[in-house]
């Protein structure tokens, strides 16, 4: 659903250049390097500024089609790239706008982290930060964690 949110947001709105360029402190009328002119000339734009290949990125993204409210989401197998599973489901804007909000506050520091579920406590195996979790038990690399810990609270996962 996040690429979906992206994209549409990328076709529809216009895209925040001088944003960009303050940003990343860009001149926008500075020339390109001669490899990137010749990157340009390759792909079919003409630009020879920073602020071509925006100008030519955004008329592109102009041109393209929001994507399709009805998603579907292909598991595949890495080795045959045969088909494992495939899951459809009706995008939900208001959901991972949430998520995404969420998801900011912690980043940004507005809130604690909290534990994952117990069904995802799995990734507790791959966590950087167990040795600060309460919610986690385990020693030496062992993943095991307090089943009967209310996890609503505390560290880990981002949500």
């Amino acid at each position: 659903m996040c690429y979906k949110y992206l994209w549409d947001n990328l076709v529809v709105r216009d895209f925040p250049s001088k944003r960009l360029f303050e940003y990343f402190e860009l001149n926008p009328r500075r020339n390109l390097c001669k490899d990137l002119r010749t990157a340009c000339v390759d792909s079919g734009i003409s630009a020879l500024t920073i602020a071509d290949v925006v100008i030519c990125y955004q008329n592109m993204c102009k041109l393209l089609p929001r994507a399709n409210d009805k998603l579907v989401l292909r598991y595949e197998s890495q080795r045959d790239h045969s088909l494992l599973e495939e899951e459809k489901f009706v995008y939900e804007g208001s959901w991972i706008k949430n998520e995404i909000r969420i998801c900011l506050e912690f980043w940004l520091g507005k809130r604690e982290a909290s534990s994952v579920d117990e069904e995802d406590q799995w990734k507790c195996g791959f966590c950087d930060f167990t040795s600060q979790c309460p919610a986690y038990i385990g020693d030496s690399g062992s993943t095991e964690t307090l089943s009967e810990y209310d996890y609503s609270s505390d560290c880990c996962s981002v949500q």
